[in-house]
């Protein structure tokens, strides 16, 4: 089982529709916005970041990540990060 949090930059987004459509893209893809917190809570997680969980590996997810925001705007920027712990502040509930 795969945990990771993802980052996804359109370098030259022209307008906020175009993260609403990444954001449906990524959750398509098993990729959310939002986080859930040991309080049994959902947080939204800060524009354009997403959480995985699943079997694919990071390389996978990347992978995915990029297919999705090709889709949109073939000009953009990934960051996958595989973590056991996520711990915030701050993040509204969702």
């Amino acid at each position: 089982m795969s945990n990771c949090i993802v980052r996804v930059e359109l370098h030259y987004a022209k307008s906020p529709e175009q993260y609403v459509r990444l954001h449906a893209e990524m959750a398509a893809n098993r990729l959310f916005n939002t986080i859930r917190g040991s309080d049994g809570k959902t947080y939204q997680l800060p524009p354009a970041e997403y959480r995985y969980e699943g079997t694919a590996t990071p390389e996978q997810v990347r992978e995915i990540a990029k297919q999705c925001a090709n889709r949109v705007d073939s000009s953009n920027a990934v960051v996958v990060s595989e973590t056991n712990v996520v711990l915030w502040n701050g993040l509204k509930l969702h």
